[in-house]
């Protein structure tokens, strides 16, 4: 479990350094990612091509407050504090669900407030 969690921790840290490649060779080929008011991206290549062309924030540090996992099941919170791409600071809170396979992420559902 204690890999899991260093996984979830490599995300995070991926997507605050802007590391694309990194970002995705922690997730399944096949991963599915679920962000709200959004259609679901499936496969390394849709997360990819988010963080680097599509993301509306694309600078910030996630605050984690805690990560639980459960055999192939996790959860992280906390808080986010970035820049949009149109100079506007951003803050907000989020939760992310994940499933694992494999050592990797299978899935990821975030949740914004």
């Amino acid at each position: 479990m204690e890999s899991l969690r260093r996984l979830v921790e490599q995300m995070y840290d991926a997507i605050d350094g802007n590391d694309a490649d990194a970002l995705v060779e922690l997730m399944c080929p096949d991963v599915i990612y679920e962000r709200p008011q959004t259609a679901p991206l499936h496969g390394r290549d849709a997360i990819k091509a988010f963080y680097l062309h599509e993301r509306r924030i694309p600078s910030g540090q996630h605050t984690l407050e805690h990560i639980a996992i459960d055999h192939d099941c996790g959860a992280a919170w906390g808080a986010f504090a970035g820049v949009r791409a149109d100079g506007a600071p951003v803050t907000l809170r989020f939760a992310d669900v994940f499933t694992f396979e494999g050592g990797r992420i299978r899935t990821r559902r975030s949740h914004i407030f």
